[in-house]
C-alpha cells in the first residue's frame, strides 16, 4: 500500500515539472528516476529494507545522471 502510495507521488512530481522553471527541470526529474528506481529494488526485495543498504550502484546513478543532463542541453 505504501509503495503504490509512493508511486502517487512520484507520477504527480511528473506533473508538475513542466510548471517549474526550466532550468530547475532537470534536477527534478534526476531526483524523481532515483527515487522511484529505489523503490523498484525495495519492491523486488519483497519490500525487506532491513536486511542490507537499498541503493543504486554508481553506474545507474551516472546514467540517470547522463540523461537528466541531456534534458538540460535539450
Amino acid at each position: 500500500m505504501e509503495a503504490d502510495r509512493a508511486r502517487e507521488y512520484y507520477r504527480a512530481g511528473d506533473a508538475l515539472i513542466p510548471l517549474i522553471e526550466e532550468d530547475s527541470q532537470p534536477a527534478l526529474w534526476i531526483l524523481l528516476t532515483i527515487y522511484r528506481r529505489l523503490l523498484d529494488k525495495i519492491e523486488s526485495r519483497q519490500y525487506d529494507v532491513f536486511g542490507g543498504k537499498v541503493a543504486l550502484s554508481t553506474r545507474e546513478k551516472l546514467v540517470i545522471l547522463g540523461k537528466g543532463f541531456l534534458k538540460r542541453l535539450s
